[in-house]
């Protein structure tokens, strides 16, 4: 999917309007979001494993350190060196937090107990 949106990304984002600025900059914005694809997979995949776990804060927490303290900064930061690709380069990133995080905090919740054996 990854390799399709970065391959179409100025057709795709042509369906959604015509103008040649917003097609060009959204395609570009759509290229540098696709690198964040792996990392959104397994943030939503261990989030929701947190979820059927009925322990939802970890990942809530992650979530926010990612937005609030690397994500905002470093758009900021990034687009003042950049431009706008460093704003989209500082979203793309910030899905590797959560993703890290909720990896580190569900191996530390759940990962590494010996399992009763069965019998």
């Amino acid at each position: 999917a990854g390799l399709f949106i970065w391959s179409f990304a100025p057709i795709l984002i042509g369906l959604f309007d015509g103008n040649e600025a917003v097609v060009e900059e959204g395609a570009q914005l759509l290229r540098v979001m696709v690198l964040s694809f792996p990392a959104i997979a397994v943030a939503l995949i261990l989030s929701k494993a947190f979820a059927g776990a009925s322990t939802t804060l970890p990942p809530m927490i992650a979530a926010a350190l990612a937005h609030l303290v690397f994500q905002i900064p470093c758009a900021w930061l990034l687009s003042d060196w950049y431009g706008a690709i460093g704003a989209y380069i500082a979203m793309a990133a910030a899905f590797y937090v959560p993703a890290m995080l909720n990896a580190v905090l569900f191996w530390r919740i759940f990962g590494g107990h010996d399992q009763p054996q069965r019998t």
